[in-house]
């Protein structure tokens, strides 16, 4: 009788392992949610449909906890340490960004992943070497279904099955409105199915299935990684694979042999250097305006960090600062020629280090390298040891490396789906890693705490439904604004806003729709709430707008010559300032500012650019006209 309840239990215990791991899966999935009924699909989407299975996830491990009767057992590592501290320097800091509030989407997704961190280490720090672990193996597969599936997306796309988003401007673009963020989730999945069609031994009809997924897996990343033109998600997916071969057929270690001598190891080092820096040029001429662009951004950033060096200019400051930093740029020395034709609105700053470094300063910078460094740490200990039984963890490093090296020059940090990666392939690590601190918690203080958590879980859902809720009307608004029915929008706009008040993207677009409508002084308030957390074109040209409709010559002209030094070869900024110095009669502003677009380079020659020319071109002439009639 006891042998059947042992049984029993032990088959309870793996259904529940099971259950758990199918859960801790579905996070992975997040990149495929997109929904045209919120005004940006993609991020919106994704970042709601990730709150509703953490929160699924949540509810179910506190309930579990609540009826659960032995101690939990909590196991910590140096890793675990270095990315709690990360987190909760990153938690205070919100508390000296002004304009910042602790419950912002950012932060809650960040707070939400180091939860699911812990619950995703739990499911692999149970026999994680074994080949067999049907819990691992049901998240490894999940892994290969959703780069399998990504790359059949793009495959669609391309042969014109599925549509391309935003009118076909670009044809590969996922369910983004660009390839770059399409092309960099994608990168890390090819050394992952390389890893585990390499790696796992085909000993039973599980390790088979998943070799045969690994390779189709593979294939399908080769065939549609080159048509999305990213040069970052290529060195990524290369990167990530030549670990990967390195570690299977020990590549370093036999060239190593072959180039014995010194003099040998010089000519190798000749070779190599030469293959890289033709590389790099290759690279950077395939795409020389965007490399040009992200050079010059990184640029203007180094004078970001040196004005706030140790600290940064706050969480999720980068946005709101960097544009700015580019206007005064281009305003005090003018900039190059070239650097004037590339310059853009940059929401991020295409290389994620900098980005920590701009936000949170050289202590945010050191908490995470120190995070990295535990993680690397690990590996040296595996390749050290030459234990070649951790091969599950071998093939989320080959992963974990993609992500990095993209990290240099884009912005995978910033993606909810490949944050998500980070995370997770970071929780696996820790799993395998020697444990610095073991504890037990009783149930007089987990359960009281899981009580707490459910009660908490249910007052954010509740704020999350009325938040979606409120985002579907704000697509409904905007579509109204956009065919000039601004009155309608407006009612929209005002009865969800305080719902969705403190989203800077909706305070623009509500503000806007006013300005539109010539609602000039209801406008400049939400437009000014908008200023304290992004720097947008749009924001100061409707910001210019108002106050030009109320009167105000100075804040007007301050406003559209900050938006016209965002991007100098933009020639609609700096018609509105010739626009502006007419209607106040301001005649030597007016005729120098005209003579400036008249001599100014169109970059992209459409109507709207002609219409503009012609238009000054008749003003200048009328003036000499004028000014001829007037010396006779």
């Amino acid at each position: 009788m006891n042998e059947k309840i042992k049984i029993i239990t032990k088959n309870t215990k793996k259904i529940k392992n099971y259950i758990f791991a199918i859960l801790l899966a579905l996070p992975l999935f997040t990149v495929f949610s997109n929904s045209n009924s919120l005004v940006y699909p993609a991020h919106t989407a994704k970042m709601f449909y990730f709150y509703l299975v953490s929160v699924i996830i949540f509810i179910i491990f506190a309930l579990y906890s609540i009826f659960k009767k032995e101690p939990i057992k909590i196991n910590i590592t140096k890793i675990d340490i270095a990315l709690l501290s990360y987190y909760f320097y990153s938690f205070i800091r919100i508390f000296f960004t002004s304009n910042t509030k602790i419950y912002n989407d950012n932060f809650i997704i960040f707070t939400f992943l180091i939860i699911l961190y812990f619950l995703w280490k739990n499911i692999f720090g149970k026999n994680s070497q074994d080949e067999n672990n049907i819990p691992q193996n049901i998240i490894l597969f999940s892994l290969l279904i959703v780069g399998s599936s990504w790359a059949i997306f793009g495959l669609l796309q391309l042969y014109k099955i599925v549509p391309g988003n935003y009118g076909g401007i670009f044809t590969v673009t996922g369910n983004y409105g660009n390839p770059s963020p399409y092309a960099n989730f994608l990168a890390p999945f090819l050394p992952l199915g390389l890893g585990v069609h390499l790696l796992i031994k085909p000993k039973n009809l599980i390790n088979k299935i998943l070799k045969n997924v690994g390779l189709t897996n593979l294939i399908l990343i080769i065939l549609i990684l080159p048509v999305t033109m990213s040069r970052s998600s290529w060195l990524g997916a290369i990167g990530g694979s030549i670990f990967v071969l390195d570690y299977k057929y020990k590549l370093i270690q036999k060239i190593l042999v072959i180039f014995d001598k010194l003099w040998k190891r010089i000519i190798l080092i000749i070779l190599v250097l030469a293959i890289l820096i033709t590389g790099m040029s290759i690279l950077y001429k395939f795409k020389k305006d965007s490399a040009d662009g992200r050079i010059l951004q990184w640029k203007i950033i180094t004078k970001m960090i040196a004005d706030k060096p140790i600290f940064g200019h706050g969480y999720e400051s980068f946005e709101k600062d960097y544009n700015l930093y580019q206007a005064n740029y281009f305003s005090n020395n003018g900039g190059s020629d070239n650097e004037r034709m590339i310059a853009d609105h940059n929401p991020f700053a295409h290389n994620d280090y900098l980005e920590i470094v701009t936000n949170l300063g050289l202590l945010g910078l050191v908490l995470f390298l120190i995070f990295l460094f535990f993680i690397f740490k690990k590996l040296y200990l595996i390749l050290k040891h030459k234990k070649r039984d951790d091969f599950f963890i071998l093939i989320i490093y080959g992963g974990f490396f993609a992500l990095l090296i993209e990290s240099f020059f884009t912005f995978p940090m910033q993606m909810i789906p490949s944050l998500i990666n980070i995370i997770f392939f970071s929780s696996v690590v820790s799993a395998n890693t020697e444990n610095k601190y073991k504890f037990e918690v009783n149930n007089y203080i987990y359960k009281p705490t899981a009580i707490i958590i459910f009660i908490l879980i249910g007052f954010f859902s509740k704020n999350k439904i009325l938040n979606y809720k409120a985002q579907k009307d704000w697509k409904s608004a905007y579509i109204n604004s956009k065919n000039q029915a601004y009155k309608l929008a407006e009612t929209k706009y005002k009865k969800i806003y305080p719902v969705i008040k403190n989203n800077k993207v909706f305070l623009l677009n509500y503000g806007g729709t006013l300005a539109l409508d010539k609602k000039y002084k209801e406008a400049i308030p939400i437009l000014l709430k908008a200023k304290d957390k992004m720097s947008e074109r749009n924001l100061f040209l409707s910001l210019g707008d108002c106050y030009k409709g109320t009167g105000d010559l100075k804040k007007a002209e301050t406003n559209y010559k900050i938006v016209s030094n965002m991007s100098p070869h933009k020639l609609y900024p700096k018609y509105m300032l010739f626009k502006l110095y007419i209607k106040f009669d301001e005649n030597e502003k007016t005729i120098k500012t005209a003579q400036k677009l008249m001599n100014m380079k169109i970059k992209i020659d459409n109507t709207a650019s002609r219409e503009i020319k012609a238009d000054i071109k008749k003003y200048l002439e009328d003036v000499d006209a004028y000014t001829s009639k007037v010396e006779k």
